[in-house]
């Protein structure tokens, strides 16, 4: 077909040992020799796209020409002498010119580099810049795997270049359901995309294994790991992370040590690229051992304000034993999905706070918000939005304005333009703005066509527009008058003063029963 050896390299198809075929290259005497495929027939001016995650993937074995150490380490293994690694190369040659942009896409790692007379999986992300895509006519496109050492034999049984598959990418329909996309393995065959390793001399593979139900079950595995913190990432969607919104996040691990070692589950945010990263942690997990096999820790958290602001955000691991740390670990059905919305007010009895007076402040804690039980709560800051003895009570008219008391959370008219006139965006759209704020997840909050609402806090009715420099704005949606009213129940609204520790019921058992009061009668509202 369109493959050969590149600069007189001679091509011999082998098998490869589990019924297929491998090309292989023989006669190298010096280092570029090795296989080469011409895919200019495909197209590939017209469907390569620039700047975009192409993922890579080939099985390739080396073999010295005379049979020599079999089972040792490969030049590119070897600590001492690692000049020699195979390399994936790209041509893009004008015919009539003999010119071409070359550049080095992706070398294999000489912690992957295995043995001599071994298979080993060589993976990578190729990206092509526009510059080497600028020109189209009277090319060739060339890639080529080289740079071994000369008398050396070549080859390779896989080869794959494609955009990462379907699990890579969100659901359109709903962005924000699953943060970590293809958490489990089974989506890029045997390329980790879109997980890597935070260390980039360690190993992330994808294996398998039986199921157990006559099937294959792809997990990730981190070998060579050097640090208690390595651990492999992935980056989140940061317009998914919206203040007050919950996630669980699930991890299932086995590890590869006699000793019982718990671990941690953190994000890692920065707020603008010059500032420095925080951290979140988000899930703590008992300890376990390789005679646990695969165990699963689940937990929620709360998207808080740092989160929220953040400009990048990814999330990474670490293990609580900082001495047993040279383990593989082995992971499956990664996630951090969607659970609920914002809690974004509270309705309480009257008679549980008559004393308090309007523009007052309470504390409550998140598990009287969110229905946490048995881990250390932040608390929020709420406000009284009405003294629940005063006679005044807002009238509602949901079609034509809306209730500052519910900061126009009532609103359902057909307001669909910004207080600047920018047009709104509709809920169930996910462009120009990705969003958390979608119909079935709001589905009391009227998120319909593109109509100004308020589903999550904020001051006032609003919606995302439509310019992509601009992610939302108000509304200025005209506010309900207030007549008198009676004394029934009083509505809560969450304000935005800092969150602030509260200690948890064993650790403060009078602070805990102060607040039963106010959460005997607590209605929960977003």
């Amino acid at each position: 077909g369109n493959w050969r050896g590149h600069m007189g390299g001679l091509p011999h198809l082998d098998e490869d040992g589990e019924g297929g075929k491998a090309l292989r290259i023989a006669g190298r005497t010096i280092k570029w020799q090795g296989p080469w495929l011409d895919y200019t027939a495909a197209l590939p001016g017209d469907c390569l796209l620039p700047d975009r995650d192409y993922l890579f993937s080939a099985t390739i074995k080396l073999d010295r020409h005379d049979g020599s150490r079999p089972g040792m380490p490969t030049s590119c293994a070897n600590e001492t002498a690692s000049d020699y690694c195979p390399r994936l190369t790209s041509h893009i040659g004008q015919l009539d010119t003999n010119s071409y942009y070359g550049s080095t896409k992706v070398t294999l790692h000489k912690n992957r580099a295995g043995n001599y007379g071994e298979w080993v999986d060589f993976t990578g992300i190729v990206r092509w810049n526009p510059t080497e895509l600028t020109e189209r006519q009277n090319f060739y496109y060339v890639l080529y795997l080289d740079d071994v050492d000369p008398f050396v034999d070549f080859s390779v049984s896989r080869f794959e270049l494609s955009l990462p598959g379907a699990s890579s990418y969100p659901d359109p329909k709903d962005v924000c359901g699953e943060l970590l996309l293809n958490g489990d393995a089974e989506g890029n065959g045997i390329n980790p995309y879109p997980f890597r390793p935070y260390y980039s001399d360690e190993v992330l593979s994808v294996q398998q294994e039986d199921d157990g139900a006559g099937g294959i079950n792809r997990f990730f595995r981190l070998a060579e790991r050097n640090q208690y913190y390595s651990s492999p990432i992935s980056y989140l969607h940061t317009a998914c992370l919206d203040r007050g919104v919950t996630y669980v996040a699930s991890f299932t691990l086995r590890m590869h040590t006699d000793t019982p070692v718990g671990y941690y589950v953190y994000l890692k945010i920065k707020k603008t690229p010059d500032v420095a990263s925080e951290s979140r942690t988000i899930l703590e997990c008992p300890p376990q051992s390789i005679g646990d096999g695969w165990v699963t820790c689940k937990g929620e958290f709360v998207v808080d304000e740092s989160m929220h602001r953040a400009h990048q955000a990814y999330w990474r691991m670490n293990m609580r034993d900082q001495d047993n740390i040279k383990f593989t670990v082995d992971y499956d059905d990664l996630s951090i999905r969607y659970a609920k919305g914002a809690v974004t007010a509270l309705v309480v009895d009257a008679d549980d706070i008559r004393c308090w007076g309007e523009g007052s402040e309470t504390l409550l804690t998140s598990s009287v918000l969110y229905r946490t039980h048995g881990h250390q709560t932040n608390g929020a800051h709420t406000t009284v939005a009405g003294n629940p003895t005063s006679p005044l009570e807002c009238q509602r008219d949901p079609p034509n304005c809306g209730c500052n008391v519910e900061k126009q959370s009532d609103y359902r008219g057909s307001i669909n333009t910004t207080v600047t006139g920018i047009e709104c965006q509709r809920w169930d759209a996910q462009f120009p703005h990705a969003h958390t704020r979608i119909p079935s997840s709001f589905p009391l909050s009227g998120l319909v066509e593109n109509y100004c609402r308020n589903p999550d806090g904020e001051p006032d009715a609003w919606c995302y527009t439509i310019d992509p420099v601009k992610r939302w704005q108000s509304c200025g949606v005209p506010t309900c008058i207030v007549a008198a009213r009676g004394n029934g129940t009083a509505l809560l609204t969450l304000g935005t003063s800092p969150v602030v520790p509260v200690a948890t019921a064993a650790e403060d058992p009078g602070g805990a029963a102060a607040l039963a009061l106010l959460s005997r009668n607590v209605k929960i509202e977003g």
